[in-house]
């Protein structure tokens, strides 16, 4: 998985650490990132890819990425 966009968006050869936890939640968001850039490929492919549709393409890969980032910062934060 190290060279989808998922994992390069949410850092996941990043995790100093080396928390379990934050492997794991960075794993699970990447994989979320993936299947969503998955829809857009489809959708570009198909021509469905509408303005609306990118606005919520791309509202959902910086869900993923902000929730990647917080629960990072609550398992980390001391």
């Amino acid at each position: 998985m190290e060279n989808t966009l998922g994992a390069k968006l949410v850092g996941l050869s990043f995790n100093p650490s080396q928390d379990p936890k934050v492997t794991k939640v960075k794993e699970l968001c990447a994989e979320l990132v993936n299947i969503i850039h998955e829809s857009e490929e489809n959708s570009a492919e198909c021509g469905t890819l509408t303005s609306d549709r990118q606005f919520l393409i791309t509202r959902a890969k910086m869900n993923a990425l902000n929730a990647s980032e917080s629960i990072v910062k609550l398992l980390t934060f001391k």
